[in-house]
């Protein structure tokens, strides 16, 4: 209720979802009539209509099949560019649509997370004597 049918519509084609269109009226257990991908790109759609300024997705981008995962990657890259998105998981090396990538690893200090370097492998660890901050 809080969007117009149309902008709902386009929210929904944006992910790949316009066949929902004639059901968006229909009380149902959806949970239980979307497929895992379906509903994934349903969270997307939300997603588009309520315009965060971050979103944090754990795995969401890469269980999605390869179609979907464009569809999703595309309106990041354009409608949804001012969006700040944090996925935990695994980029898909083919599509560099993330512009930073950073790798939780164990050093001598304990975990921490370095950036990835041109051939998307972690730094080196630094000694514990550079890593920690200076007193």
């Amino acid at each position: 209720e809080a969007y117009d049918h149309p902008t709902v519509v386009k929210a929904l084609a944006g992910v790949g979802l316009e066949h929902l269109e004639p059901h968006l009226d229909k009380v149902d257990r959806w949970d239980r009539e979307l497929t895992d991908d379906e509903k994934q790109c349903l969270a997307f759609a939300r997603v588009v209509l309520q315009r965060p300024g971050w979103v944090v997705a754990n795995d969401a981008l890469d269980v999605l099949d390869p179609t979907s995962r464009a569809r999703i990657r595309t309106l990041f890259s354009n409608e949804l560019a001012e969006v700040g998105i944090i996925n935990i998981g695994r980029d898909h090396p083919e599509t560099g649509f993330y512009l930073h990538n950073l790798h939780l690893v164990m050093d001598s200090g304990g975990q921490k997370f370095e950036p990835e370097r041109e051939h998307g492998t972690a730094e080196p660890p630094k000694s514990t004597a550079e890593s920690l901050p200076a007193e």
